[in-house]
């Protein structure tokens, strides 16, 4: 007897169902990019307040530039807006395995790494709370990176 079954039974899609339960739907969201989504979510708000803080403190102790005190709060203010969308699209693109919304996601994800590379070197003054905080955002979003990428493919290919 044959071991295959008839292709009339195979899935459309070339996947299998991965339960034993009829009617089972197999879902291809990715765990660990949903891990390192809700994660950053609950680092990000420790971030922004630590730069604006360690800003404040700078700003009132050291002999800051006046114009680039401004630029850099500015940049420090909108880390939390530009995340935010960026944590949105990535959970919604993730958990309805959407290519698009995680496209966006993948997109403004590219602005991640030069803000906080820019908040860990390129700061008037650099402090070591800064270096490690940001190096810690740097490395959460290099994850989400990897993952999002893996997911992005996973879902172009089974598509067509």
């Amino acid at each position: 007897m044959n071991a295959n079954p008839p292709e009339s039974a195979r899935p459309q899609n070339g996947r299998t169902k991965s339960s034993t339960r009829p009617g089972a739907v197999e879902t291809a969201s990715s765990l660990p990019l949903q891990i390192l989504i809700s994660l950053n979510e609950t680092y990000l708000p420790l971030v922004v307040l630590e730069t604006i803080l360690s800003l404040i403190y700078k700003g009132l102790v050291l002999p800051y530039p006046p114009y680039l005190f401004g630029l850099e709060m500015a940049l420090a203010v909108l880390v939390y807006p530009l995340e935010t969308m960026r944590f949105f699209f990535g959970a919604k693109g993730n958990l309805t395995e959407s290519a698009s919304s995680l496209a966006l996601f993948l997109a403004l994800l590219c602005m991640t790494p030069f803000l906080s590379i820019f908040f860990l070197a390129w700061q008037v003054y650099v402090l070591s709370i800064d270096v490690w905080i940001h190096a810690i955002a740097l490395a959460l979003a290099g994850g989400q990176a990897l993952y999002g990428v893996s997911m992005l493919v996973f879902l172009i290919r089974n598509r067509f």
